[in-house]
């Protein structure tokens, strides 16, 4: 798990840096991790089990395919008109995976609130 997180995000910070994804898609998908880690760590303690959910590995998923596109787009020789419809795509597809890793994260903090109470 985390080090499906590190590798993702130093990904993720590499295409921001190189100037295909806004620095607050990095910022929310840091902001999402320390979260749902944080969820985690102190359901444990309670001994409360979180399962994961399918939105949260549907995230993964499309998070995953939108830094490829992104990287094909500004990493490979390929032609601007190829490059043109990548970068939106990989931009949409990022944000939809953010949002629903967000709708995932706060899935977990609620499952951990009614074990918790």
């Amino acid at each position: 798990q985390a080090a499906d997180s590190y590798t993702t995000a130093i990904a993720l910070a590499m295409l921001v840096i190189a100037g295909g994804f806004p620095f607050a898609f990095l910022l929310l998908f840091l902001a999402r991790e320390f979260w749902v880690a944080t969820v985690r760590r102190f359901a444990a303690l309670g001994h409360v089990e979180i399962p994961s959910h399918v939105f949260g590995k549907l995230a993964t998923a499309i998070i995953y395919w939108s830094l490829l596109l992104m990287a094909v787009a500004l990493m490979l020789d390929v032609p601007a008109t190829t490059a043109a419809w990548l970068e939106p795509v990989a931009l949409v597809s990022m944000g939809v995976g953010l949002l629903l890793s967000w709708i995932a994260a706060w899935r977990y903090t609620r499952v951990l609130l009614r074990r918790a109470a």
